[in-house]
């Protein structure tokens, strides 16, 4: 069945996840550009989507190989994608003020950036400002393969640090536009 999938990645490009016997936990995602009964060569690709180079494994090595989860679908999508991704747009003026944040997360909401926003020099979140008051704001937060994770209000005050339009929140607003295209 293994040799089954490596040829339809090989033929079709189609990503996959291989897994290797006592292996960490990550695995190489990518698709099959040649094999044998005894080796893989593939293209591998990070967790942006760039090309990362090729692979050589053997066959034997491999525990697992995955297939056709959101995680290899949406690498199918962002890998075959000549898009904005790689660009950084400019970003609002500096916010010389005592309510910078609300600034920024105004602006972020006007933009309809996602972001990342550091909580207390403690925790990361990334999503969309739905909503925000001068104390308080809701915010959509967004996974890593941009699937909608709900809504949670948050103090402003409570916010340490925040990205706008760095690779991860590049990333997600990708995939996230991609997810809302084809689900309606």
């Amino acid at each position: 069945m293994i040799k089954e999938i490596l040829k339809k990645s090989k033929e079709t490009k189609e990503i996959i996840g291989l897994r290797l016997y006592d292996g960490d936990e990550d695995f190489w995602c990518g698709y099959v550009e040649n094999f044998n009964d005894n080796i893989i060569q593939l293209r591998h690709f990070d967790k942006y989507g760039n090309d990362d180079g090729i692979i050589i494994e053997q066959i034997e090595h491999i525990e697992s190989v995955d297939f056709d989860s959101e995680y290899e679908k949406t690498f199918n999508y962002i890998t075959r994608q000549k898009n904005n991704f790689d660009k950084v747009e400019s970003v609002a003026g500096f916010k010389d003020c005592d309510n910078w944040r609300f600034e920024y997360l105004k602006d972020s909401k006007e933009k309809n950036r996602i972001i990342s926003l550091e909580f207390n020099q403690d925790y990361v979140i990334y999503g969309k400002i739905i909503d925000l008051n001068d104390s308080e704001f809701n915010l959509q937060g967004i996974g890593k393969l941009g699937e909608i994770e709900g809504n949670t209000i948050y103090k402003l005050d409570d916010i340490s640090a925040l990205k706008i339009m760095d690779s991860d929140c590049r990333f997600r607003i990708e995939l996230y536009n991609w997810r809302i295209k084809t689900s309606g």
